[in-house]
């Protein structure tokens, strides 16, 4: 007798810290192991977490608001996809986040290019900072389980199954079928730099000193990077709202002031999102 197709199992202690569970069944036959999203065989159930961060987004009731000043990058494609990888993940959008008066946070992602792309948060609600870690994974699913059996992709199945949880984008045949998918999830980790109030309170004032509130939205270049490495530095502070969108390059002043940022925000969290060693 034929074994039943095996069925997909999704765990979540990387994304979250302590994770509400809740369990739903999904088919998903032809399932190999899906590396840092703990996908694999033999089990019964999706465990899919709902986030739920020591690290809270909410804030008192009193004086909340999402951001009423906004200056951003107009049809800016890294500006966008940044805001769309983060509204899937407990970390939410930083534009439209409901902030107290008092309340700051600076996000950093780097990468776009060969090597990927990571961020980093820094965050002060009320009277207490803390810090997130945040790696993009890209996978690829199969149109069909034929198509992902033979090219040794994900089924398809996948996808309903991540679609709360990834960006995904869809390439389709010649008939208008999908052919493949690509999932971009953002994997989320609280770093314990959260303890070291003071270092995070004396980055927040480095970064101040340093222009953060005041960087241009872009950079003019007479060059368009090709996968290259790039920032997106969204500033959030009370109401307001700023971002800024750029190549890695040694151009201007403001070149040199976003590369003293970056290299701030690594220096005090020992992340890696300064692109001078990058040869992307």
């Amino acid at each position: 007798m034929a074994s039943p197709d095996p069925i997909l199992s999704l765990t979540t202690d990387r994304f979250w810290p302590e994770p509400t569970v809740q369990a739903f069944e999904v088919e998903c036959p032809h399932l190999t192991h899906l590396g840092s999203l703990g996908i694999h065989l033999g089990t019964v159930q999706i465990r899919r977490a709902i986030p739920i961060l020591s690290i809270a987004l909410a804030v008192a009731a009193s004086g909340v608001s999402q951001a009423q000043s906004y200056s951003e990058p107009e049809n800016n494609y890294l500006h966008e996809i940044v805001q769309k990888w983060t509204e899937h993940t407990s970390v939410g959008n930083l534009r439209d986040a409901k902030f107290d008066d008092t309340d700051i946070e600076v996000r950093i992602w780097a990468g776009f290019g060969l090597r990927g792309s990571s961020g980093a948060v820094l965050r002060r609600t009320g009277d207490k900072w803390s810090v997130i870690i945040l790696d993009l994974d890209r996978y690829f699913a199969g149109g069909s389980n034929e198509i992902a059996a033979e090219e040794g992709l994900l089924p398809p199945c996948i996808v309903d199954a991540m679609r709360d949880r990834c960006v995904i984008e869809t390439s389709f045949d010649s008939d208008g079928n999908p052919e493949f998918y690509g999932l971009d999830c953002v994997l989320i980790t609280p770093s314990p730099r959260h303890n070291v109030q003071q270092a995070l309170a004396e980055l927040w004032s480095s970064l101040e000193s340093l222009g953060v509130r005041e960087l241009p939205l872009t950079i003019e270049r007479d060059w368009v990077m090709m996968d290259g490495h790039s920032y997106v530095i969204e500033v959030r502070v009370g109401s307001s709202y700023r971002a800024t969108v750029t190549e890695h390059a040694y151009e201007t002043e403001a070149d040199e002031q976003i590369h003293k940022i970056v290299m701030a925000f690594d220096s005090v969290l020992d992340t890696w999102l300064f692109g001078g060693n990058d040869d992307s």
